[in-house]
């Protein structure tokens, strides 16, 4: 024994007394195994060394969602409501300066993904708001979080406007406020049966085959004309090839350009989304997949859809365009576009409610589907949906409400907080597995400096939309404004 105790080598040295221990729930999957928690030692503004470790053992053995499904649950999340954006965007910023654009800033929003799900990996996260602690603590944890809760339920008006344009354009229906109240109710009555992520990929499977229906609708109507009389597609019209070309003042002001470049960050977000959905799959490093494969999808939808719009139909395309289809061409694509909002409109409300729930009732559990189970999750997810209702009322443009979107939340998610936090903790860890997986601190720094420019600009546009631009005294309030 005397032996053995001399050989064994000296016990490693203990973590120093000022290390901060934080226990997260893991949120994981079905949240009904509300006791699980990941213990994490972090010291000062990181996590850890032994968190990667913790997550691949948790993940080991579990069944979970596939990277393929998460990928299709990825592009629903960011083309379903977007591709009839990029007509208008395209027209704006130039057929090929705008295509340019897009990739150059979605491009920079993809690197940040890839590095959000190799810090989520390198740390074991599980939530959005969790990784942004485990980087800088509580102040961390305010910016991922914070921003993501308040895009998912900025965004809820936004589904609800759009939803209604959609209705009107297919139906005719022309009082706004009847079709916003409608529509404001059934996503209400959608979201009561929709608790976690996962309950939606098969609809996510469904709204990817109905956007090449969609698409094809588009192209139909391109090619017999299936547009209102008020659209101008003369020659005089026609959208240039690069930006500011042309004799065109109204599509160039300042505000027209900035509502195009937020577009950008709109229809690309899978950070709003991917740490969560990452906790539900059973091969979490697989994320890397599914973030490429949808983001891939992004721009062949985005550019299929757009540039031949904007070609054939000129430079003053409305946004969306389907707000200037006529005929069936305009009933199937209309419909689609609303069934495909309102199924945002249930994924985003269930990422607020889940918080909401966690926050103020953290006993309830989401597969209890009692009569109780069921009044307590009605009552707990009514706020964000009365706080969507009044949005979508009194701040009715829809250029405004995605500006507030884009502007507040959409580049914070994006690009600037999670490359922000990024640097602060390269900035001042050293040795962590984290540090690998990312880009240097200058990468890092550039890009969130980026996001906060972007910021700016359309949270600007936004202000003139809301305050300069909006006629709030044009003819009926209820019927003609609002939605």
């Amino acid at each position: 024994q005397q032996q053995q105790q001399q050989q064994s080598p000296p016990p490693p040295p203990q973590q120093p007394l000022s290390a901060r221990v934080v226990i997260l729930p893991t949120d994981g999957g079905d949240s009904s195994d509300g006791d699980e928690s990941l213990l994490l030692v972090q010291n000062g503004c990181g996590s850890g060394h032994n968190s990667h470790n913790s997550h691949s053992r948790n993940h080991a053995h579990r069944k979970g969602t596939s990277w393929v499904a998460m990928a299709v649950l990825l592009a629903t999340w960011s083309t379903s409501s977007s591709n009839v954006m990029y007509p208008y965007t395209y027209a704006t910023l130039g057929l090929l300066t705008g295509p340019l654009l897009q990739i150059l800033v979605q491009g920079l929003a993809l690197m940040v993904t890839l590095w959000t799900v190799e810090a989520a990996l390198a740390t074991g996260a599980k939530t959005f708001g969790g990784l942004g602690e485990q980087l800088c603590g509580r102040p961390g944890k305010l910016v991922l979080q914070g921003s993501q809760l308040l895009f998912q339920q900025l965004f809820l008006p936004v589904a609800i406007v759009l939803a209604s344009e959609a209705l009107g354009t297919a139906t005719g229906w022309s009082c706004n406020v009847q079709r916003t109240l409608l529509l404001a109710g059934v996503g209400f009555l959608l979201v009561q049966v929709s608790r976690n992520l996962e309950h939606a990929i098969a609809f996510a499977y469904i709204s990817i085959a109905l956007l090449g229906v969609m698409s094809v609708a588009i192209w139909v109507a391109l090619a017999h004309g299936y547009h209102t009389d008020g659209l101008d597609v003369s020659g005089s019209a026609r959208a240039e090839l690069v930006v500011l070309q042309g004799d065109h003042p109204g599509r160039y002001a300042w505000y027209q350009l900035f509502t195009a470049v937020g577009v950008f960050v709109y229809s690309f977000l899978p950070n709003a989304i991917v740490v969560e959905a990452m906790a539900t799959m059973e091969h979490p490093a697989d994320m890397r997949k599914a973030v490429l494969c949808s983001s891939a999808f992004y721009l062949v939808a985005y550019l299929a859809t757009g540039l031949p719009t904007a070609l054939a139909w000129g430079g003053d395309v409305g946004l969306p365009m389907t707000n200037d289809m006529t005929g069936w061409p305009s009933i199937v694509a209309n419909s689609i576009l609303l069934y495909a909002t309102l199924l945002d409109f249930v994924l985003a409300s269930t990422t607020v409610n889940q918080f909401i729930i966690r926050k103020y009732s953290p006993t309830f559990r989401l597969n209890d589907w009692s009569l109780d189970g069921n009044l307590r999750w009605a009552f707990w997810s009514a706020p964000s949906a009365i706080a969507a209702i009044l949005m979508a009322l009194f701040i009715p443009k829809l250029e405004s409400l995605t500006g507030l979107l884009n502007s507040i939340t959409g580049y914070t998610l994006q690009m600037s907080g999670p490359s922000l936090l990024l640097f602060v903790y390269k900035y001042q860890q050293r040795g962590h597995a984290i540090q690998q997986s990312v880009a240097g601190p200058v990468v890092l720094l550039f890009v969130g400096v980026v996001g906060l420019v972007l910021t700016l600009l359309v949270f600007s546009q936004s202000l003139y939309s809301i305050f300069w631009l909006t006629d709030y005294g044009k003819g009926d309030f209820w019927c003609d404004v609002v939605g």
